[in-house]
């Protein structure tokens, strides 16, 4: 299994330059292109989530791409986590916060920043060690007016 190069705050100070994770479904054979013109258009992140069979495939071509932040999305799983990190994710995120992959991206060594969508899921996940998390799903839940309430 292939060995996570990527720290969790160097991936945050890329993140906060970067500012917008597109993220994509896309066939394994067009992530490399997908990589290459987000890049060569001062995008340099893609999200690949992983929403078909081909995600893995996808996140491995995308990754081959230099100057390309990649993350894997909608990591449910302990086995999508360890899939993602030997395809070469930079960072891994989920719409929830699961325990059981979030012992195992850190095993990983994988930044994992896990999704919440309420004041008591941010407090579990600050329990668990996190600091930066994917609010999820945001407008659905009022978006900047909900975080600047509980950002407090």
């Amino acid at each position: 299994m292939t060995t996570v190069a990527s720290t969790e705050p160097s991936v945050v100070k890329r993140l906060r330059e970067i500012r917008v994770v597109p993220v994509a479904t896309v066939p394994a054979a067009r992530a490399a292109e997908l990589g290459r013109t987000l890049v060569e258009s001062g995008l340099p992140c893609v999200e690949i989530a992983f929403r078909n069979e081909e995600a893995l495939e996808a996140l491995t071509e995308a990754a081959s791409i230099d100057g390309l932040l990649v993350g894997a999305g909608t990591i449910l799983t302990p086995a999508q986590a360890e899939g993602a990190a030997a395809a070469g994710a930079d960072f891994a995120v989920s719409p929830c916060t699961n325990e059981a992959v979030v012992r195992r991206c850190s095993e990983l060594g994988l930044p994992f920043f896990p999704g919440v969508a309420t004041p008591s899921e941010i407090d579990h996940a600050r329990e668990l060690g996190h600091r930066t998390l994917k609010f999820f799903p945001a407008e659905a839940l009022g978006g900047p007016r909900f975080l600047r309430a509980v950002s407090a």
